[in-house]
């Protein structure tokens, strides 16, 4: 039997992620150079990505994303790895310029060829979007990591912060949720892989460039990805950083169907528990079952874009979502004036 790439590590794609509170603890404490000016954006705020101003109305955009293999396929893992990173200079509401590698591979247990592969995969993506892949940096390690450090641009008037939603903003995703459930079952190979696992990269390969358009018209308020936290993660980062609470309506929700299916089956990710726990205090649900637990809490990989904007700008999002190919056009949910919070009806 040939060896898969999804053996060689516990948890994959952004499941693997440090949970929230752990990752809480470990920054708390940092000290942080509090007096630089040219400072926009930085990790206090819990953003996709790191914003440092350079002229007048000129801003780096900068981000960096790795992960362990989600898929036994390298050139999928390197495809799904690289659109991941991406995705948090158009949730900043930036445009991706070059990017650099990270690569760690187990180099006796993986061939040269399947390293390449996974490369390859990553600059398939790039150059997709018209962006050159300029270096980067490789370790021998014991599991294998791969993803990029993304560099942007921004003008000033188009940075989208997690700080900058408003009361009665309308929430809306522009993917389904539950990829982590299907990643579960992949690794198990509880579907066919020539039905699902192509619907599981048409959602984890669709590019999330719409975030750089709606920014630039200035059609909405916030904008994040939703990754390894889950969709309440996420959420709830947002609620913390402009200081609001969400009301948000399970049943208006996009989710996979098939992830559904699975979810009320028990199947879910050790990641669903661990994101819970992190962050259940904040969180009000009459009557949630623990199925619809795990879909709220299930760690997504190169997941959707979580927007905010007004009911003036409704019409305008829509048209600019429908342009894009987007099929999640319906809200579930608003920002409240409120301690940071989010209420499940």
């Amino acid at each position: 039997m040939p060896l898969k790439l999804t053996d060689l590590n516990t948890g994959g794609g952004c499941g693997c992620k440090v949970s929230p509170s752990l990752l809480h603890s470990i920054l708390k404490n940092l000290q942080i150079n509090k007096n630089n000016n040219n400072v926009i954006v930085s990790h206090t705020s819990m953003d996709d990505a790191a914003v440092f101003k350079t002229g007048i109305s000129t801003n780096i955009v900068v981000t960096t994303d790795f992960f362990t293999p989600i898929v036994d396929d390298p050139f999928d893992y390197g495809r799904i790895a690289a659109t991941n990173a991406i995705s948090d200079i158009y949730a900043m509401g930036a445009t991706p310029n070059f990017a650099l590698c990270i690569l760690g591979m187990p180099i006796k247990k993986l061939s040269t060829q399947i390293i390449s592969k996974v490369l390859n995969g990553g600059y398939s993506v790039c150059n997709s979007i018209g962006i050159p892949i300029l270096g980067g940096h490789s370790i021998d390690i014991t599991d294998p990591v791969y993803g990029l450090v993304v560099i942007g641009t921004a003008k000033s008037n188009v940075i989208k912060k997690n700080s900058n939603a408003k009361a009665e903003d309308n929430l809306l995703i522009t993917k389904p949720l539950g990829v982590g459930i299907l990643a579960s079952n992949l690794k198990k190979n509880n579907f066919k892989k020539d039905v699902l696992y192509k619907k599981f990269l048409d959602i984890v390969l669709q590019m999330n460039h719409v975030g750089e358009q709606l920014a630039k018209k200035n059609l909405v308020n916030s904008m994040t990805d939703v990754t390894g936290f889950g969709l309440l993660g996420h959420l709830l980062e947002v609620c913390k950083a402009s200081n609001l609470t969400a009301e948000i309506e399970f049943d208006k929700i996009p989710f996979i169907q098939e992830s559904i299916v699975a979810s009320k089956n028990k199947v879910f990710t050790g990641a669903s528990k661990r994101n819970w726990n992190s962050y259940s205090k904040f969180i009000q649900a009459t009557n949630m079952k623990i199925w619809q637990r795990n879909l709220l809490t299930d760690p997504q990989t190169s997941g959707g874009l979580l927007i905010t904007f007004t009911d003036k700008n409704k019409d305008k999002v829509f048209r600019v979502l429908k342009d894009s190919k987007i099929k999640s056009l319906s809200t579930f949910g608003k920002l409240k004036k409120g301690s940071p919070s989010i209420k499940i009806i």
